[in-house]
């Protein structure tokens, strides 16, 4: 797994981000998503239980895609 201040730093800078293969504790997903947004990327994320997914939709919008 990729250390969180790598992937930080990758969602920065716009890059689109595929977390689908590997879990993550929810508070960093949150913060992944607001940087993704910020830097005008994408975060695509699977299986993730389905109330931080709702979260995850709610704060990312268009920039989240959901694997199933």
């Amino acid at each position: 797994m990729p250390h969180p201040s790598m992937l930080l730093s990758a969602a920065a800078t716009g890059a689109h981000l595929d977390l689908s293969a590997q879990d993550f504790h929810p508070r960093l997903l949150l913060v992944l998503m607001k940087t993704v947004i910020q830097g005008g990327g994408h975060l695509t994320v699977k299986g993730t239980h389905p109330n931080m997914m709702s979260k995850l939709a709610q704060v990312g919008g268009k920039h989240l895609m959901r694997k199933w």
